[in-house]
């Protein structure tokens, strides 16, 4: 069963602002984009570092850990290992399956955002 949490007030992230959470089990991510709140997971699928730390160019998010690049809307990976050379290049291409982001839902309810999952 799917159920909403209360992140903060809307204040708690300002435009183009990253923000890492840790609701209940979840680490999430929480972006503001043209006056719009976005969510997804905070951990990277692939490498399991705090995508946080990464850097944003317009709406995607690059991974600090592998340089990997996410749709920070969608989800969707729009790199793919693409700061990594040699053997570990390597060994992601044939053991790591490239995964998208999770997004989660976000809603605002009395100046509180929420998220679901």
């Amino acid at each position: 069963m799917t159920a909403w949490h209360e992140i903060g007030l809307v204040g708690v992230c300002t435009e183009g602002q990253l923000r890492e959470f840790k609701v209940s089990d979840q680490v999430v991510l929480l972006w503001c984009h043209d006056g719009e709140f976005h969510a997804v997971q905070g951990i990277c699928p692939h490498m399991k570092v705090h995508l946080a730390k990464g850097k944003v160019d317009g709406t995607v998010i690059t991974c600090p850990g592998h340089g990997s690049r996410f749709d920070l809307i969608t989800g969707e990976v729009v790199g793919w290992l693409e700061t990594l050379h040699g053997p570990a290049k390597a060994f992601l291409e044939r053991a790591g399956k490239r995964q998208n982001l999770v997004v989660y839902p976000v809603k605002v309810v009395d100046k509180r955002v929420m998220v679901q999952f």
